[in-house]
């Protein structure tokens, strides 16, 4: 009998403990959302409501499974911290309205589903905005915005305003955006930025990755508030895919920008690939192919310290201050021999050095030159530079072997 009543007693304690360990996930409280399950007629209704309903400290709202009504009848507004959003395939018709992450929402994610860089709607997360505002503002001037994350973004404007923006981030630190696909209106005649880095009242910075952008105007802009040091600074973006239609069509537009970073990335098509304006500081470019554009690099007075570093520049203006454009390097070397006749003569002879026009920059490496004379280089025509060998003294002679390095700039 005692046996029986110490069975018993363990079972329930065990039931018990595992009903404790195991809690039915129906009615557990837990910070992740379904959005179908909250009210209203579209998708911008039922995602208000699921972010009502998240506690104060963020969670998950799910709109992976919407499949239908894939519109916002409203703004979608998300203002609780470390709120992850999820949206459905499909194309959500916006209309005139946006989804606005408020100043000081930090660690927010938006999450989307792209082919990207795909022009088929087939498996993507688009959404279409027909405004003349912003599609999706994040933060505002008046108080830093950090750690946000948007990942495969598709945003349409091509039936947008003229002066429509797709993404803009004002005063947005720690920023990741991930393969963001944007496309503005394929008329060159149009106002629109596709992204747009504001850091008024302090700055913008983070990485942008393989951001693939068509058409409109400026497809990154790069502003703060003028007359300070409040800009979009210390921004990395990596492997841009960019293309215009001509016209006064700009890539990257860096009006305020400190210590910017280009990696990589396919700039083509445009009226300018990368302008600078007046303050535009220390910003770099590396390995960036540029084709086709009426200019590759504008640099405005005031512009200063920034680097180019590609082979593939063939159009620019600098009247910047200290900005270092470099195109490339060509180097030969030969055996020269150099015989003057009178004392104060000089005598030529030339290295071919592929890719040299006049006005390049030659360095020059030597043997030592015999007492009294001295050599010097510079491009005497297109390929071509001449090594020049001068004395003082009548009949000397030089000879050796001659190193030419041309650096294009």
């Amino acid at each position: 009998m005692m046996f029986v009543i110490v069975e018993l007693v363990t079972c329930t304690l065990s039931a018990s403990a595992s009903a404790l360990v195991q809690p039915d996930s129906d009615n557990a409280p837990t910070s992740s959302r379904d959005v179908r399950k909250y009210r209203g007629t579209d998708l911008g209704a039922k995602l208000s409501g699921c972010i009502a309903d998240l506690p104060a400290t963020g969670g998950v709202c799910d709109a992976r499974g919407l499949t239908v009504n894939l519109a916002l009848s409203s703004d979608v507004v998300v203002n609780k911290p470390y709120t992850t959003i999820y949206l459905p395939q499909g194309v959500i018709q916006m209309g005139q309205h946006s989804i606005l992450i408020r100043a000081g929402t930090h660690g927010t994610s938006i999450v989307a589903t792209a082919m990207h860089g795909r022009y088929t709607v087939m498996g993507q997360t688009r959404l279409r905005y027909t405004g003349r505002g912003c599609a999706m503002q994040v933060g505002d001037s008046l108080s830093d915005t950090l750690g946000v994350r948007i990942d495969d973004l598709f945003i349409d404007l091509t039936a947008a305003n003229v002066a429509a923006s797709g993404l803009c981030l004002t005063r947005t630190q720690d920023i990741s955006i991930i393969r963001p696909t944007i496309f503005g209106m394929l008329s060159a005649a149009n106002n629109q930025v596709l992204i747009k880095l504001d850091g008024s009242g302090n700055y913008t910075s983070g990485l942008i990755q393989e951001p693939f952008l068509n058409n409109g105007n400026v497809h990154i802009l790069f502003t703060g508030k003028a007359g300070t040091a409040q800009g979009a600074n210390a921004v990395t973006v990596l492997a841009a895919r960019s293309a215009g239609n001509g016209g006064s069509s700009i890539a990257v537009k860096i009006e305020d920008g400190d210590g910017n970073t280009f990696l990589g990335g396919d700039f083509e098509g445009m009226g300018s690939a990368f302008y600078l304006g007046g303050r535009a500081v220390r910003n770099s470019f590396y390995g960036v192919r540029l084709e086709q554009n009426k200019k590759d690099f504008v640099m405005n007075a005031g512009s200063q310290q920034n680097v180019v570093n590609t082979p593939a520049v063939h159009n620019y203006v600098e009247n910047g201050t200290q900005n270092s454009i470099f195109i490339g390097r060509y180097t030969a070397t030969a055996p020269l021999t150099f015989r003057t006749k009178k004392a104060l003569d000089c005598v030529d002879s030339t290295l071919r050095v592929d890719g040299a026009v006049p006005g390049d920059a030659v360095a020059l490496g030597t043997p030592a030159p015999p007492p009294n004379g001295f050599y010097s280089a510079f491009v005497s025509g297109l390929n071509t530079v001449a090594v020049r060998f001068c004395s003082l003294q009548s009949n000397a002679v030089a000879d050796g072997i001659f190193r030419v390095e041309v650096t294009k700039r």
